[in-house]
């Protein structure tokens, strides 16, 4: 859990972006996270965080898909 450090302590800030982008098109706005938090996370913990938006993103869509 050590190389993931940094992400926790960020994952607030990470979080404001994923917010702030879920309404427009989930590869945009992932896009969007990562260049914008690009300069905060090592190469490892942006990866995991990607992957925690995705998981986020993923759960989301299903939700508007079953809502539909």
């Amino acid at each position: 859990m050590q190389k993931y450090k940094i992400n926790l302590n960020y994952m607030p800030f990470f979080m404001f972006f994923i917010i702030k982008e879920r309404k427009r098109n989930v590869k945009f706005a992932l896009h969007q996270i990562k260049s914008e938090i690009n300069f905060v996370f090592s190469k490892e913990s942006l990866t995991f965080a990607l992957s925690l938006s995705e998981t986020y993103f993923g759960a989301k869509r299903k939700r508007i898909a079953l809502n539909q």
